[in-house]
C-alpha cells in the first residue's frame, strides 16, 4: 500500500467535521457511501495522496474494515497511494474519446511532458500523466482532466495551452 506519513495536525478535526455535514445525506444503513467524499477530502488534506494512516482514519470514522477502504482507493484512478507531483493530467482513453483522437492526444502529452512510458511523471517532476477510463462526458470527447478539472473537445493546440498554464502555475484547478 502506501508509505506512512504523519497526518497534518488538523486532519482528524477537518475530516470529522466533513463527516458530520455529510451524515444526514446518507441513510443510516448507507453511511459507508460517504467513503468517496471523505477520501477526496483526506487526499486533499494530505497534499494529493492517501497515506495508509489517512485511509485507516476514514475506515474508523465509517466503522468499515480498512481493507474495504483500500479496495475503493485502489479501484479508482482519482486516488493516489504515493506522493504525487503538483499537477495531474489524465487523458480519457475509452472508445468515444479514442475515436475522437485521444490516442494522439496522449502521445502528444507524453512528448510535450517528456514522459517516457505510457503513464508517468514529467521530465521536470511537476506533472503526473495518466490514462483514465471513461470520465462520463463522451459528448465532449476527447476529454482531458487537469488537476481534476474536465476539458473537452480538445486538439493538440488546446492541450499545449493547458500544459503551458501548468508551467506558468495559473491553471484553474491548481
Amino acid at each position: 500500500m502506501s508509505e506512512n506519513q504523519q497526518l497534518p495536525e488538523s486532519f482528524a478535526t477537518e475530516l470529522e467535521s466533513l463527516y458530520r455535514r455529510l451524515q444526514p445525506k446518507y441513510p443510516s444503513v448507507g453511511q459507508n457511501s460517504a467513503v468517496l467524499p471523505l477520501l477526496h477530502h483526506a487526499q486533499q488534506l494530505c497534499g494529493g495522496w492517501l497515506p495508509k494512516a489517512a485511509m485507516d482514519h476514514v475506515a474508523r470514522l465509517l466503522d468499515m474494515a480498512p481493507i474495504r477502504v483500500y479496495e475503493v482507493v485502489t479501484f479508482h484512478t482519482m486516488f493516489h497511494t504515493k506522493p504525487m507531483p503538483k499537477h495531474c493530467v489524465g487523458v480519457c482513453t475509452s472508445l468515444p474519446c479514442w475515436l475522437r483522437g485521444a490516442d494522439k492526444l496522449m502521445a502528444h502529452c507524453r512528448a510535450r511532458l517528456g514522459v517516457r512510458h505510457e503513464e508517468g511523471i514529467s521530465a521536470d517532476d511537476n506533472v503526473y500523466l495518466m490514462e483514465q477510463e471513461c470520465l462520463g462526458a463522451c459528448v465532449d470527447a476527447p476529454l482531458v482532466t487537469v488537476d481534476g478539472v474536465y476539458h473537452g473537445r480538445l486538439d493538440e493546440e488546446a492541450v499545449d495551452k493547458l500544459l503551458r498554464s501548468l508551467r506558468e502555475d495559473n491553471h484553474v484547478g491548481s
